[in-house]
This record gives structure tokens, C-alpha cells and sequence, in this order.
């Protein structure tokens, strides 16, 4: 007989790298989302936000994120971060941005995927 507590698989045939979606406050500070329009991106450096004068810094632990995204009418790749959108390059690589979030200043830098991967 089958609990809710079985497996049919083992944490040892699972690696998680990094998967936060909340802070410790509650809040959704790396502007995540998920489902099957998403796509997770890695991080080069530390994230910040700055809301009035304070600046925080994002854990430097977390090396990637998942977030929704979209191809422009030039099929380039479009990442939204909880509808603050920051276009790729198309082939791909470093990608800073600087985008407001409410009250909140979020810089950092991703690396995005060839845009003709996804668009």
C-alpha cells in the first residue's frame, strides 16, 4: 500500500542548483515566473535592487531564474521580468539591465539563449 509520503524516485537521482521563488520577506524579490512560456536564464554577478535608499543584495548563491518571455515581431527574444521586458541579443550572450519593479530598482546581468532557439 502506497502513502503520500513514497517516491518512485530518490533525492539522490535529483541535483537542484538553485530554485527560490520567495525571500525570506515573502516577496518575489528575483521577479520569477513559471509555466510553459517560461524560460530560466543564468545570472553573472550578484543582482541588486534599491528601493528608496537602501540597496539590497540578491543572494549570490542563486545563479540562475526563471522567467516568462516573448518574441518581438523581429523574433528576437524578449525576457519579462513581471512586465519590466529586456530584449536579448539575437545570438545570444550578456545581457545587463536596470528595470523598476513598483518602488524597486532591480540591476544585474543574464546570459540569454540564442534568440532562434526559442523564437
Amino acid at each position: 500500500m502506497r502513502t503520500d509520503f513514497e517516491m518512485d524516485i530518490s533525492l539522490r537521482d535529483i541535483q537542484i542548483i538553485s530554485f527560490i521563488t520567495l525571500s525570506v520577506t515573502g516577496q518575489n524579490d528575483y521577479l520569477q515566473s513559471f509555466g510553459k512560456s517560461a524560460i530560466c536564464v543564468k545570472h553573472i554577478g550578484t543582482w541588486t535592487y534599491q528601493d528608496r535608499q537602501y540597496t539590497y543584495y540578491l543572494d549570490p548563491l542563486i545563479t540562475g531564474t526563471c522567467h516568462k518571455y516573448i518574441c518581438n515581431e523581429k523574433k528576437l527574444l524578449v525576457i519579462d521580468f513581471r512586465g519590466s521586458l529586456v530584449q536579448c541579443p539575437r545570438n545570444g550572450g550578456m545581457r545587463k539591465f536596470s528595470i523598476m519593479n513598483g518602488s524597486k530598482r532591480h540591476n544585474g546581468t543574464i546570459i540569454c539563449p540564442q534568440a532562434n532557439r526559442f523564437c
